[in-house]
């Protein structure tokens, strides 16, 4: 029986947005950087996309990391592979741009900037593309699979969807709102801006409105927005 579901790699990054919002507000206070936990991320090598759809679940998640969006786009249906390398380059101008903020940041006022004020949660909010993923299972049906995994220490778990179409597994993303790669890149060009005026020689007080502010909005375009909800699984929800 089919349900019903929203996008999962946008419930995600809404969830990763709004944590972030949250711990920004501490921009306008002192605070000392936390112990970040160290959690085990699965090693994986570069596999043949043919074997299994983990293997292409794994080649994905690898094309990623090294930003190779045409190699990427081979491994996802064709009337997804727009939208979703759309999408994925957005997340990719966000951590840019965060790493470059954190950069200037630092330099600026000579303390390190905690890591709960950035947004370093969007790695591990992109599904199967996430910089930790653990597969969890595989599971075949014909051409099509399933794959069940884990992004970072997330829960739920997320449920990626495969159909093999001749010697390769092809990811099936599931459709993403028409302007949200827009709204992303948005949300990289306001942290961009905040960079300029952090190098400018803006004060502590000034960076921190800056945030508040400028980025915030962007991060509120982003999640608030109702998303579609009337996206329609391939097969029940019954993650172990």
């Amino acid at each position: 029986m089919a349900i019903v579901r929203k996008h999962p790699v946008l419930s995600t990054l809404s969830a990763a947005l709004i944590a972030v919002a949250f711990s920004s507000t501490a921009c306008d206070r002192a605070a000392s950087p936390q112990p970040q936990s160290k959690s085990r991320s699965v090693a994986t090598t570069p596999s043949s996309a043919s074997a299994s759809a983990t293997a292409s679940a794994r080649t994905l998640r690898e094309l990623y990391l090294a930003r190779d969006y045409a190699a990427l786009a081979e491994l996802i249906v064709p009337d997804r592979r727009r939208e979703t390398v759309d999408l994925l380059r957005a997340i990719a101008e966000v951590l840019a741009a965060d790493r470059e903020l954190r950069a200037a940041a630092e330099s600026r006022y000579l303390v390190p900037v905690p890591q709960d004020w950035g947004f370093s949660p969007l790695e591990d909010a992109a599904g199967i593309f996430s910089r930790r993923v653990n597969i969890i299972a595989e599971r075949q049906s014909g051409d099509s699979a399933i794959v069940i995994a884990q992004q970072g220490d997330n829960l739920p778990l997320i449920r990626v969807r495969f159909v093999r179409n001749g010697l390769k597994w092809l990811l099936i993303p599931d459709p993403a709102p028409a302007d949200v790669a827009d709204r992303v890149y948005g949300l990289a060009q306001a942290i961009r801006e905040v960079v300029a005026l952090v190098n400018a020689g803006a004060d502590y007080e000034t960076y921190g409105r800056a945030i508040t502010g400028s980025v915030m909005p962007h991060v509120t375009r982003i999640v608030l927005p109702q998303l579609p909800v009337d996206f329609v699984a391939a097969a029940p929800d019954d993650s172990p």
